[in-house]
């Protein structure tokens, strides 16, 4: 009989002590969630921005701007698998206005563009760095608007469904792609297009259609440069 209210009172124990961690974990649990943090940093992973926007300068000129109506960050994925500390970052239908001075200042020519420093990841209202819990080494855009002014004039447009950075080779490579001359008003229609930031051309490596005020002709490899002048593939 003592057995049975020791056993009893072990039992009741036992129950209060589980009911009591249940309560607990009921009420600090918070499940995980895509949260914006425009304006404030918190430590959601993958880290989730919207209406992302940002401005690079070099002294009084403008270099790059910025914008997306999102910007994920999170692990970058091989086949199946989600690599830490590797991350790339997502720019959901982004504008990207990039500016080239030719005013003999050789060292403007060079900066790149397409670098991905902490002017990238620390957009408008957000007060500082984003925590990426790594390193970025790819960037992707899903609808891309790019503007490509020339001494503040607006010179090229180029459309795109998507879009690819290596920075490795700053190469940006574009596919289902519009380039517009803003001058002569022509247009090159193509599937996939690489963007060389050292060389400042485009590389056309499979079939396109150019569209003039004139008409429109087809043709299969070509090379771009910032005057929209057309060369063969070497």
């Amino acid at each position: 009989m003592k057995q049975f209210f020791q056993l009893r009172n072990f039992l009741s124990v036992s129950l209060i002590i589980t009911l009591g961690i249940t309560i607990f974990v009921f009420i600090h649990y918070k499940p995980i969630a895509r949260q914006s943090i425009i304006g404030d940093i918190n430590t959601a992973y993958p880290i989730w921005v919207k209406g992302f926007t940002t401005c690079e300068f070099n002294g009084n000129n403008v270099l790059k701007r910025l914008s997306a109506d999102e910007l994920t960050i999170g692990p970058r994925k091989y086949f199946v698998f989600n690599i830490r500390p590797l991350n790339e970052a997502v720019f959901s239908n982004a504008k990207i206005e990039t500016y080239y001075y030719f005013d003999g200042n050789s060292k403007s020519q060079e900066l790149d563009r397409l670098h991905l420093n902490g002017s990238l990841i620390s957009g408008k209202g957000i007060k500082k760095s984003i925590p990426t819990k790594g390193i970025i080494t790819r960037c992707r855009f899903k609808d891309l608007f790019w503007k490509i002014y020339r001494d503040n004039n607006l010179s090229l447009i180029i459309e795109a469904k998507g879009a690819e950075i290596n920075f490795r080779t700053k190469q940006m490579r574009l596919s289902d792609v519009c380039i517009q001359d803003r001058k002569s008003h022509k247009y090159i229609i193509t599937r996939s297009v690489i963007w060389n930031e050292k060389q400042k051309t485009f590389k056309i490596p499979g079939d396109y259609i150019a569209m003039t005020p004139k008409g429109r002709a087809s043709g299969k490899g070509m090379q771009l440069d910032l005057n929209f002048v057309a060369r063969p593939l070497s």
